[in-house]
């Protein structure tokens, strides 16, 4: 597929001819004397590579081997389960490969050994379908020949001719190895050779040494020409040598040799008296280029699951479109990524054994009234001191074994005890469920928060997010939060933790790799973007990055009133629900990545309307993900949330809000005292004619002895006409029977918590003026004559109507603002006093009563000072002086 053949060959390739020696005892023995030469030069430099390189293989009893992909398979596996040892194997691959190229003409036996054994593997009894103890030999002979096959194939994909090569095994060997020895006889007449135990399995030869003779024909080592191959394009290079230098009628062999890029090739031929074309085919070296795949570092996504099947197009730099491919991550299976994760559970059981998370009862008082309300129930700050402290020590413990195995994962799992119907109405009202049948939903959520808690206490502490997963189940019968380190999962994987995928391809070739057009039948578990890619030079040693950049999808939110949907917690027969809903101009609102926890968006939406698509920020959300998307500390809005799966064609996320409910305290005054039992009601501006009040009540009973000053009511209304944040209401305080309060009004906008509503009480303070004439002496006695005497003096009741007026004092004089008229009134005709009761006289102010002067009656102004709630102000009028004019009017005062 890769198209090597139309890969220009390049020049400087060397080439060597040799005259093959027919029949010739002395030529026969000058060219095994050659050969023999080259078999113990490849011999040499093979061994000494091998002093320090080896394949090592996976045992097959390891228990690791029962849940890898390969399961029993993997004992012969090149591709060990420890990546540093599969990465030593491939290099051993590599060297050995490049020494074999070197010797094209050379045999190379490649021999599998195990070791004696009294008893096999059960798997591997299992795999060959024999007696574990009475055919262990057959066994360890069938695992030795898998072995040395698997690195028979190994070498041929490294470009070793197939031909080169055959397998032999041995099953009862003193150690266990494979082994590369070269064969002092030339490819094609190496036979096949019979192992030392077993049945004999060496290949045919293949390609162009399948044209050599079967016996004979040995070539002779000395060259009769040699030289340097000159490339001339698309797959070809040549070189010209003279006739003269060949015999016409003799057999001939032409040698090309290796390169790191090109495998060496063989061909015969008998020389003609004119010119020929004597063909040689070569192979490309095709090495395993390790191609990995991530997220970009930094991104907010590189901790989201990498897909672990990713489809996708080669092209080769010159030569255009070479094939498609799917990428396909290998199974999970370290051996010590598990035994990490053993020693860290191990770790984490005997820290835990005597420690514990608390938290404190969702039912109790104490949670209720605390400052973070139900949420203090799955709060890892306990309210009892020494409780917070000891979470705190434990949390710091966990986090710190878990820094110690940071390639390990670590499930964080929440569980709660057994709760019987109904559950706690705080935490039914909290998560929006019934407490009667949602109950298993609701503890759940419960212990899945208390999880949460804890992890992002540990991601605090240093832990990252990758290695921590929340699981939960409620009503399990314990309320604990357990920590269980583990393998890591392959959804954990992320930027650093690339998957890899390994190609054959030419060596030095530039290649061209990009993620293939979208399609969901290819990803698992989610698509990668078809903008992934990288360009790169084929090599062994250098592994191809690809950073995928993950599908996005456009996100639409729909603000959905929950008073109009009847949400059933309550609030189904709220006044609001009876009008069209309003939302507010703007809307806070919160998207994260359900899986990692990463913020994706978080930002206010304006111009919201109940029921309008808004689109959410383009770019945000990927393809084929799962999110939530809430409402956060909104001034207006409830906390919401909804989970939603993104979708190729966009997706449109329905989040149900409803108003925040509102407190108000109200602080009801009066300097006088407020009144006991003081009716009030508090109505909504926008609620439907006839609607009722939101709330109908009245001031404390109190002492009726005493009435303070300043009254506090905490105002809570029933929910269903509950008061919400946002919601212009009035406060109305009618007219009392008696009199003594005037009708008022207060208007209330209540905003998030406790709104302090100020309720000032227009109460009327009585003022009682007594009206008097000019002193009179009354005789002692009556028919006295003129020796009677007085007995004292008195006042009558002046007659007449007497307009007046009262208002406050005047400080004109000290700068201060004018006077500002309270009331008017008039005295009756006979009436020998005048009651008035009115909200202008406040106690402790002081004030000027004026009299007008009438044509009885001369002018009089009083200064008095409201005492008491009740007042009695003697106003002693004198007569008019006669003659006097006509009366003025009185002097003008502000209204």
């Amino acid at each position: 597929g890769t198209g090597p053949e139309r890969l220009p060959l390049p020049s400087g390739l060397r080439f060597s001819i040799h005259k093959v020696l027919h029949g010739s005892t002395g030529g026969a023995v000058a060219g095994g004397i050659g050969i023999e030469r080259r078999a113990a030069a490849a011999g040499s430099r093979v061994r000494a590579f091998l002093v320090d390189n080896d394949v090592h293989f996976n045992p097959a009893g390891q228990p690791e081997l029962q849940s890898c992909s390969l399961g029993i398979a993997q004992a012969w596996a090149i591709d060990h389960l420890d990546a540093a040892t599969r990465q030593s194997n491939r290099r051993t691959i590599q060297g050995v490969a490049a020494i074999l190229r070197e010797y094209p003409e050379v045999a190379v036996e490649v021999l599998g050994q195990t070791t004696v054994a009294a008893t096999a593997p059960a798997a591997l009894a299992d795999e060959f379908r024999m007696h574990r103890e009475r055919e262990v030999g057959n066994i360890m002979d069938l695992l030795a020949r898998r072995r040395a096959e698997a690195c028979l194939e190994a070498l041929v994909g490294a470009g070793v001719p197939r031909a080169q090569l055959l397998a032999r095994w041995e099953g009862n060997a003193p150690e266990a190895k494979v082994d590369f020895i070269p064969l002092a006889r030339p490819v094609g007449a190496a036979g096949r050779t019979a192992p030392a135990v077993g049945r004999a399995s060496g290949v045919e030869p293949l390609g162009p040494a399948s044209s050599y003779p079967a016996a004979g024909g040995m070539a002779q080592e000395t060259p009769v020409a040699q030289g340097t191959l000159v490339s001339r394009g698309e797959g070809y290079a040549s070189a010209a040598i003279p006739v003269s230098e060949l015999k016409p009628g003799d057999t001939y062999e032409v040698r090309v040799y290796g390169s790191p890029l090109l495998t060496g090739g063989v061909a015969r031929f008998a020389a003609a008296e004119n010119a020929q074309d004597v063909e040689v085919s070569v192979g490309r070296v095709l090495e395993e280029v390790m191609v990995r795949w991530r997220w970009p570092s930094g991104s907010w996504f590189d901790k989201m699951e990498l897909p672990s099947v990713v489809p996708v197009t080669l092209e080769h730099a010159a030569l255009g479109p070479v094939e498609s491919h799917v990428l396909r991550a290998p199974a999970d299976g370290s051996p010590e990524l598990a035994r990490q994760a053993r020693l860290a559970l191990d770790e984490v059981v005997r820290f835990m054994t005597d420690n514990d998370v608390f938290f404190n009862a969702a039912k109790g008082k104490a949670t209720r009234e605390s400052r973070l309300g139900i949420a203090q129930a799955w709060s890892v700050d306990h309210l009892d001191e020494r409780k917070r402290s000891e979470n705190h020590r434990i949390l710091d413990g966990v986090a710190a074994i878990l820094r110690r195995y940071p390639t390990i994962s670590c499930a964080v799992h929440g569980t709660t005890t057994e709760t019987k119907p109904p559950a706690s109405e705080a935490l039914a009202d909290a998560f929006r469920l019934d407490p009667a049948r949602d109950v298993d939903a609701i503890m759940e959520t419960l212990a899945r928060r208390r999880a949460e808690a804890c992890r992002e206490a540990l991601v605090r502490r240093g832990v990252p997010p990758s290695q921590l997963f929340v699981t939960a189940k409620g009503r399990q019968g314990t309320m604990k939060v357990d920590f269980i380190p583990q393998p890591p999962r392959r959804e954990g994987a992320a930027g650093s933790a690339a998957r890899e995928h390994l190609l054959r391809l030419p060596v030095g070739e530039r290649f061209v790799l990009q993620a293939a057009p979208l399609d969901d039948s290819h990803w698992a578990p989610g698509p990668a973007s078809q903008h992934a890619v990288c360009e790169f030079t084929a090599r062994a040693s250098a592994p191809v990055v690809l950073e995928l950049s993950p599908p996005r999808g456009r996100v639409w939110a729909v603000f959905v009133s929950a008073l109009h949907e009847g949400s059933g917690d309550g609030y189904s027969n709220h006044w609001l629900a009876s009008i069209p809903p309003r939302l507010p101009d703007r809307v806070n609102v919160e998207a994260r990545h359900v899986q990692t926890g990463s913020s994706v968006l978080s930002e206010p939406v304006d111009k919201v309307t109940a029921n309008a698509r808004i689109e959410l920020s383009a770019g945000k959300f990927v393809v084929g993900q799962t999110y939530s998307l809430a409402v956060r500390n909104d001034a207006v809005l409830e906390d919401a949330q909804v989970d939603f799966t993104v979708g190729l064609s966009g997706t449109e996320v329905r989040l149900s809000v409803r108003p925040r409910p509102a407190r108000l305290v109200l602080s009801f005054t009066c300097e006088g005292g407020v009144p006991h039992s003081l009716p009030y009601t508090i109505v909504a501006k926008r609620a439907p004619r006839g609607a009722p009040p939101v709330l109908s009540d009245r001031t404390p009973a109190g002492d009726s002895r005493r009435e303070e000053r300043a009254v506090e009511v905490r105002c809570e209304p029933p929910r269903e006409r509950g008061l919400v944040v946002g919601e212009e209401y009035t406060l109305r305080i009618e007219e009392s029977r008696d009199g003594l309060v005037a009708p008022s009004k207060v208007q209330i906008v209540p905003t998030a918590g406790e709104t302090l509503v100020r309720v000032p009480v227009a109460r009327r303070n009585t003022l009682r003026l007594a009206w008097g004439g000019p002193r009179q002496e009354r005789r002692r006695g009556y028919g006295m004559g003129d020796g009677d005497e007085m007995d004292g003096a008195g006042r009558t009741a002046p007659t007449g109507a007497i307009p007046f007026l009262v208002h406050t004092t005047s400080r004109r004089a000290a700068g201060g603002e004018p006077a500002e008229l309270v009331l008017r009134g008039e005295k009756g005709y006979s009436d020998p006093s005048t009651e008035l009761r009115h909200a202008g006289l406040q106690l402790g102010q002081e004030y000027v009563l004026r009299t007008s002067r009438t044509t009885q009656w001369d002018a009089l102004a009083v200064r008095f000072t409201m005492s008491s709630t009740s007042r009695t102000l003697e106003l002693n009028l004198d007569r008019a002086p006669r003659g006097a004019p006509p009366p003025p009017a009185p002097e003008p005062v502000a209204a």
